[in-house]
Order: structure tokens, then C-alpha cells, then sequence
């Protein structure tokens, strides 16, 4: 399941514009309420730079799970087991 969210992120990214084209000309006009000056500074841009950082988030987060995933399926609980700390006995 988690090497198939890794496989979404990839095949299917995020668009490159966070806002709609009405968004955009909002912004470009500067006359709305809608947006702080700080917004204004980070969205000039349609807000790709932000998209892309969202975008290697997931697929940095995907990847980290499914990698802890992995070890826990190939080297077992360790001496976070069930069997080792509540049974006092490996099987």
C-alpha cells in the first residue's frame, strides 16, 4: 500500500498554479482583501514554489514510510516485540 502512494505521488504531481486563473488576476491587480502583503510576497509566483515543496514532502514522506515499513517487515519488532516482552520467549 505505501509503495503505491509513493507510485501516486510520482505518476500523478500536483498542478503548477495553487490558484485559479481569477486568483491569479486577483493578485495581479493587488486591489483584493483577500490577500496580506506576506501572501502577496509568497504567491507572486501562482504559488509553484509552494506546490513543489508540498510535492517533495509527500513524496519524501511516502518514502520514509515505506522504507521504516520495509525493515519492520524484513528484520521483525526487535526488542519492541510482542513475543520478546510480553512472552519472555522468541518463535
Amino acid at each position: 500500500m505505501l509503495a503505491i502512494t509513493l507510485w501516486y505521488h510520482f505518476a500523478f504531481p500536483y498542478g503548477s498554479e495553487f490558484l485559479t486563473p481569477a486568483g491569479i488576476e486577483a493578485l495581479k491587480s493587488g486591489t483584493t482583501d483577500y490577500f496580506t502583503p506576506a501572501a502577496l510576497a509568497r504567491l507572486k509566483d501562482g504559488g509553484e514554489a509552494f506546490l513543489e515543496a508540498v510535492q517533495t514532502k509527500a513524496e519524501l514522506a511516502s518514502l520514509f514510510w515505506m522504507g521504516g515499513t520495509g525493515l519492520f517487515a524484513a528484520f521483525g519488532g526487535g526488542a519492541f516485540s510482542v513475543d520478546r516482552t510480553l512472552l519472555q520467549k522468541e518463535f
